[in-house]
């Protein structure tokens, strides 16, 4: 079949906002999963379509790097487009343009289908991975860094699971578990800097009700100029770690 890029435009609105003014990360994260979605449903690899085979789509790392964030009211352009299949997962990736063409982020998304039934991991059926451009660009060069998991010393903060967290899976939304995230970072860092690099694992599903603690881990070697941390989100009933991550801060 023949692919194309899709390309969508979306609108900042004041209840998107942040403290600083300008739209949150997860807002941008929420368009282009959106935009990804539609472009999936138009080549026929929607999640309606995976559920007919008792699978779903499953969100298994993200990276996003950032050059800067819409105002309220501005409109962006998200561009997304399939890369295709690299070992059990497949990879999508964006990139999120103000109207008048600046480069606001970079995103790379990697994704595996799971049975709707064991909530395993499967291979990539051949209808999906079908769906790839040929000798696609990428909009990041993926590194896929290996991070240490934040230890119980580390917690900031902590978090119950919503029933309006929890998405069409029946699991917490990934976006959730990026605001719970940022959320942990401290308040002085968040305010007072920019998020520049923001990387994401997903390593098992959170439930509703699921009490879920915040680790934040100070990476060594930093300057006033540039921080970092290490994340982990850890489920309190079992201690089993459900997402893992890493952020970069630079001074605006």
């Amino acid at each position: 079949m023949t692919v194309a890029p899709h390309t969508e435009w979306f609108t900042i609105y004041t209840f998107q906002e942040d403290e600083n003014g300008t739209a949150r990360v997860q807002t941008l994260c929420d368009y282009m999963q959106e935009a990804a979605g539609n472009h999936a449903a138009g080549l026929g690899v929607s999640i309606d379509r995976l559920l007919e085979d008792g699978v779903a789509w499953v969100l298994a790392r993200m990276r996003v790097v950032l050059e800067g964030l819409p105002s309220v009211h501005e409109r962006i352009q998200v561009e997304t487009w399939p890369v295709g299949v690299e070992g059990l997962q497949f990879r999508r990736d964006f990139i999120v343009r103000r109207e008048d063409g600046f480069v606001l982020a970079r995103a790379v998304s990697h994704w595996v289908v799971v049975s709707l039934e064991t909530r395993k991991v499967g291979r990539m059926p051949p209808f999906i991975a079908a769906v790839a451009l040929d000798n696609a660009a990428t909009a990041l060069q993926d590194a896929r860094s290996k991070l240490p998991e934040a230890g119980p010393e580390h917690e900031t903060c902590a978090f119950r699971a919503r029933l309006a967290d929890v998405d069409r899976n029946r699991h917490v939304n990934n976006v959730r578990c990026v605001e719970w995230i940022l959320e942990s970072v401290p308040e002085a860092v968040r305010s007072g800097m920019r998020l520049s690099d923001l990387e994401v694992m997903f390593r098992a599903e959170s439930f509703w009700k699921d009490a879920v603690s915040a680790r934040t881990m100070p990476r060594e070697g930093q300057g006033e100029a540039e921080r970092g941390f290490i994340h982990s989100l850890v489920r309190k009933a079992d201690g089993r770690e459900l997402v893992r991550a890493r952020t970069f801060w630079r001074a605006p």
